[in-house]
């Protein structure tokens, strides 16, 4: 049989022999411009850049993270206070310079 499916009510099945389904072919290398993908653009425009990112507003706040001066060392003001740790913890923060 060459048709195209064979059937046995209610269900239909591709004949094997179907040259439309042996006929595999590479596709054709080819682009698309973004206008001409509904949306794209305005979905690409709301994304931000792959990584790990913490959010600015989070910088010197609380329960964020502690900013960096031009020296690069965290600022006094942004360490707890020193009367408030423990002997290890001094101990540890003087190592680290």
């Amino acid at each position: 049989m060459t048709g195209v499916q064979t059937c046995a009510l209610p269900i239909c099945f591709p004949v094997t022999n179907d040259a439309r389904l042996s006929d595999a072919r590479t596709p054709t290398a080819h682009s698309h411009p973004i206008s001409d993908v509904t949306n794209l653009q305005t979905a690409l425009d709301g994304k931000q850049a792959s990584g790990n990112y913490e959010l600015t507003s989070n910088k010197n706040a609380a329960n964020g993270y502690a900013g960096l001066g031009a020296d690069g060392k965290i600022s006094l003001n942004q360490l707890p206070d020193a009367n408030a740790l423990d002997s290890e913890a001094i101990a540890f923060a003087i190592a680290l310079g």
